[in-house]
C-alpha cells in the first residue's frame, strides 16, 4: 500500500502530522511536521512549534519511517474472490483481497519454481490429505468472446485420487493457501497481521498449523502478530507467555490490555509469596485458566 492510500485510509486531511526530532536553523527542535504534497514531495516538511515556522528538510530517520510505512501492505483475504476461475496474466505480487490467486500461482509455478515448491511443501505438512495444487483451463465465466486463457485452481488428494477445486475446499483451507501465497511471494511482508489463524482448520491440525507459524516467523525473520479465540491455540504459547496479550472491557466499556507475563502472572506470583501461598501454574494449562477466568479475557 503506497504512502499516498496510507493517507487516505487513516486521515481526513491532506497533510500526516508525526512527532519526530530535528535540526532546523542549526538548532535541535522536537515538533511537528506537516508533508507539504505541494513542493516537493516526500523531501520538504513543514516545522512548526507553536511560534516558528519554516521549511526544513526531513531527517535520514523520518525519510526512513516513511519507507517504512510505504512498505506496509494491508491484506483482507476475501475467499469468495479466489474460487472463481481467473485469466492468467504475470503476476509476482499477490493482490490485498488476494484476488489474483491463480495468476500468482501460475507465474511463481513458473518463474518462481522454490516458492511455488515451498507452498506445496507447506500444504502437505499442515493438510497432509493434499498433496499438491492443480490447475485446470476453463470458459470465461462472463464474456464468451474473451479470448484470454482462464484457468481454476484446486487440491489434488492423494486418499481419494480426486482434485478438490476451490469451491469445493472449506473456508480454513482457502484462508490458509491465502496466507502462504502472501508469505511465500518473492518479496514477502516482514509483518503479518492475522486474525483467528485456525479459522475453519481441524482442531487436530492446529498444532501443526501454529507450529507452521512459529517457524515461519523464525526462519524469514518475520513478525507476527494475530488474534485468537480458541484453547489450543492459546497453550502453544505455554513456554512464551510473555508474547501473549489478554483485552478486556471494563465497566465503562473500555477495552484494558495486559500482558500475560507482566501483568497477570507475576503479580499473581508475588502476592502468593508474600502470603506463603503456592504459586499457580498458569503455563501448565493456559487454557483452562482461561476457562476459569484467572486469565481474563473472557465474556462479562
Amino acid at each position: 500500500m503506497s504512502l499516498d492510500k496510507f493517507r487516505q485510509d487513516c486521515f481526513k486531511h491532506e497533510d500526516v502530522e508525526i512527532v519526530v526530532g530535528a535540526e532546523a536553523a542549526e538548532q535541535s527542535y522536537v515538533g511537528k511536521y506537516k508533508l507539504d504534497v505541494s513542493k516537493d514531495g516526500l523531501e520538504r516538511w513543514r516545522y512548526y512549534n507553536g511560534q516558528e515556522e519554516g521549511d526544513v528538510r526531513a531527517t535520514p530517520e523520518l525519510r526512513e519511517f516513511l519507507k517504512t510505512l510505504d512498505e506496509i501492505q494491508l491484506y483482507r483475504p476475501n475467499p469468495l474472490k479466489f474460487t472463481e476461475a481467473e485469466p492468467i496474466i504475470s503476476s509476482v505480487t499477490i493482490q490485498e483481497d488476494v484476488a489474483n490467486l491463480i495468476p500468482f500461482l501460475e507465474t511463481l509455478r513458473d518463474e518462481y519454481r522454490e516458492n511455488f515448491a515451498q507452498i506445496e511443501e507447506d500444504i502437505r505438512k499442515c493438510l497432509p490429505e493434499f498433496q499438491d495444487i492443480r490447475f485446470k483451463t476453463v470458459a470465461p465465466t462472463t464474456n464468451s468472446n474473451d479470448n484470454r486463457t482462464f484457468k481454476k485452481w484446486g487440491l489434488f488428494s492423494e486418499v481419494s485420487k480426486m482434485t478438490y477445486w476451490a469451491e469445493e475446499l472449506s473456508e480454513g483451507v482457502l484462508y490458509f493457501v491465502a496466507l502462504l501465497c502472501i508469505i511465500h511471494q518473492p518479496k514477502p511482508p516482514k509483518l503479518l497481521l492475522l486474525e483467528e489463524p485456525e479459522r475453519g482448520i481441524h482442531p487436530r491440525r492446529i498444532k501443526e498449523v501454529m507450529d507452521f507459524i512459529f517457524n515461519l516467523s523464525q526462519s524469514k525473520g518475520i513478525q507476527v502478530i494475530m488474534t485468537s479465540h480458541h484453547p489450543y491455540v492459546l497453550n502453544e504459547f505455554e513456554d512464551i507467555p510473555e508474547a501473549v496479550f489478554v483485552f478486556d472491557k471494563d465497566e465503562d466499556g473500555a477495552t484494558q490490555v495486559r500482558n500475560l507475563q507482566k501483568d497477570i502472572i507475576a503479580p499473581s506470583n508475588e502476592e502468593n509469596d508474600k502470603q506463603g501461598l503456592p504459586r499457580i501454574k498458569f503455563t501448565q494449562d493456559l487454557a483452562e485458566h482461561w476457562f476459569s477466568g484467572f486469565l481474563g479475557g473472557v465474556p462479562a
